[in-house]
């Protein structure tokens, strides 16, 4: 399977607007001045997230939602743990870190952030946040484990 080659700039519109132009901006290279194969790699993936859902014949996902996606893979702190991503039904983002006891799971639904402490029965749901992009907020960032 080849990789996903993003094009060289791209506009993604927002549901509220951002950035000078009102739009969500991604330019290449989207990693900042950190390389990071890595962190790289869950950039790419989460591009192919929509060719998955499209494949699964799920609900497409939303440009806001692709970018808040890649907009956190950027902004998570170097000593942070690296999630794994996956497609809902519903076109959500899903990131998931940690092992089934004691992992935080993360949908990103446009730009509203839903957050679960170890899913399951004696789970722990944290109040959803809306997400403008940049750096992320202190409630998302305490439950991520450091690597």
């Amino acid at each position: 399977m080849n990789a996903y080659s993003p094009p060289s700039s791209w506009t993604i519109e927002t549901a509220f607007g951002y950035g000078e132009s009102g739009h969500w901006k991604i330019v290449e290279p989207i990693t900042d001045v950190r390389r990071e194969p890595d962190r790289d790699l869950l950039k790419q993936a989460i591009l192919t997230l929509s060719y998955i859902a499209r494949d699964r014949k799920y609900r497409d996902i939303s440009t806001t939602t692709l970018a808040v996606a890649l907009n956190i893979a950027i902004y998570l702190p170097e000593n942070r743990a690296l999630p794994k991503v996956s497609v809902d039904e519903d076109g959500d983002v899903l990131m998931v870190w940690g092992e089934p006891r004691t992992a935080f799971a993360l949908t990103i639904e446009g730009e509203t952030l839903h957050m679960v402490a170890n899913p399951g029965s004696a789970s722990n749901h944290l109040s959803p946040l809306i997400y403008h992009g940049g750096y992320l907020p202190g409630a998302f960032l305490s439950n991520i484990p450091e690597r």
